[in-house]
């Protein structure tokens, strides 16, 4: 997989609570997380969905894909979603849950979200799906 193109990122997640079957433990998202950057020359992690909203409006020239948990506190990641397509529609989007994509497929459709990874993750399909959005490829 060439990365060589890669955008800059916008990763939005929850800080991990060991009490939550939904949130993966703080080691598997840091882990994510640092994969992510690792193959992004470019990336910001917020854990507010506030903080993430202004830096996509300070950088939207430049994020060309935002990975967001679903469940974030204040809204939920698809709003985040949907409120950032609004500044920018073009803006590649992959929601990612304990929640199957089947449950979640009303709220994925209303907010125009291009896709979907089931936690816990799997790195090989995660970065598999984030090729693919950014190819083009809507998978929600």
């Amino acid at each position: 997989m060439n990365w060589a193109k890669i955008i800059t990122l916008l990763a939005v997640s929850v800080v991990a609570s060991s009490q939550t079957q939904q949130t993966p433990p703080q080691t598997a998202r840091q882990a994510v997380l640092e994969m992510l950057f690792s193959k992004s020359p470019k990336a910001f992690e917020k854990h507010v969905p506030e903080q993430a909203l202004e830096i996509f409006q300070a950088h939207q020239d430049e994020i060309r894909l935002i990975f967001s948990d679903m469940g974030l506190p204040s809204l939920s990641g698809a709003e985040l979603i949907g409120q950032a397509k609004a500044l920018k529609p073009d803006v590649k989007t992959v929601l990612s849950s304990g929640y199957t994509e089947s449950e979640l497929k009303g709220e994925m459709v209303k907010h125009g979200i291009d896709g979907f990874v089931s936690k816990p993750y799997d790195a090989r399909l995660l970065l598999q799906t984030l090729r693919e959005i950014l190819d083009g490829k809507k998978l929600a």
